[in-house]
């Protein structure tokens, strides 16, 4: 498995393409969290008005993928945020690629300066997506292709953490937990097993990110999201281990099941108390 040959071309490739602006690797092989199976996240970043075709990206992920059989999706197939992208192999390296509007990123990390934020359908389960997870992508990427300095001038931008941006992700994170276990708080003894795992889920999964935000790390889906938190410094004592035992109290007995309810509560409290610092 040649990552780096695997990477190299792909970026190459891709910058050759019309309307192309920037070309960076996320995800976690970008900030060093990868394993030997991790896939490459490549993003580009295009501009429509300088000629962006995504038919031309379509026909090169087919021609570069081992099985020549990648596709590409439209733009903006999975939501006007989250956008769109395409899964192939080069050289038995998985990668993904996302599309990323260069205008919308620009736009939505001015506003999230500013600690204004927009939200897009359910994209993503089991929340929505948020424009401020551009500004999380920026931040630990890894840049491939800038002729532009588009990505450069981001990142300058975004080199602290911005404070209005930290306080209305505290309220909204705050908010998002609180509410979604509400829900599911007198409503423990339904059968409808998948309504309570779904919103016990989603609260712990808002938990996460308004550990993120408390600790000033940059807002991203992360699938080793409660991992990370175990090294921050304000955090709920033992974060990670009564996060596992909630959710294997959803697999047992109803009696189980309150006293993982009883443990969410408390979890979410201790954190609220942290973000109210």
């Amino acid at each position: 498995m040649n990552i780096k040959k695997a990477m190299e071309e792909m970026s190459e490739e891709i910058a050759k393409l019309t309307g192309v602006s920037a070309i960076t690797m996320s995800g976690s092989r970008a900030n060093g969290a990868n394993h030997l199976s991790t896939d490459m996240d490549i993003a580009i970043y295009y501009d429509k008005t300088k000629g962006f075709n995504v038919e031309d990206v379509n026909n090169l992920v087919s021609s570069l993928d081992d099985n020549q059989s990648a596709e590409c999706t439209s733009l903006n197939e999975w939501g006007a945020l989250m956008n769109g992208g395409a899964s192939l192999t080069i050289h038995g390296v998985c990668i993904a690629i996302i599309f990323r509007d260069i205008h919308k990123v620009v736009d939505g990390i001015t506003a999230n300066l500013q600690g204004e934020k927009n939200k897009d359908r359910n994209a993503r389960p089991p929340y929505v997506y948020l424009d401020v997870l551009y500004l999380g992508e920026l931040a630990i990427c890894e840049v491939l292709y800038d002729p532009y300095q588009y990505i450069y001038q981001l990142k300058q931008k975004i080199t602290h953490y911005p404070e209005q941006l930290h306080q209305a992700l505290i309220e909204y994170y705050t908010f998002e937990a609180s509410y979604s276990f509400m829900i599911i708080s007198h409503r423990i003894d339904t059968e409808d097993d998948c309504f309570v795992a779904s919103h016990v889920l989603r609260t712990i999964r808002c938990m996460n990110q308004l550990l993120f935000t408390i600790n000033r790390a940059c807002c991203i889906h992360k699938y080793n999201a409660v991992q990370s938190i175990e090294v921050y410094s304000t955090r709920p004592d033992n974060y990670g281990e009564k996060v596992n035992d909630i959710l294997q109290s959803l697999v047992t007995t109803k009696k189980s099941r309150a006293k993982g309810m009883q443990a969410l509560h408390d979890l979410l409290s201790s954190t609220e108390e942290l973000a109210a610092i």
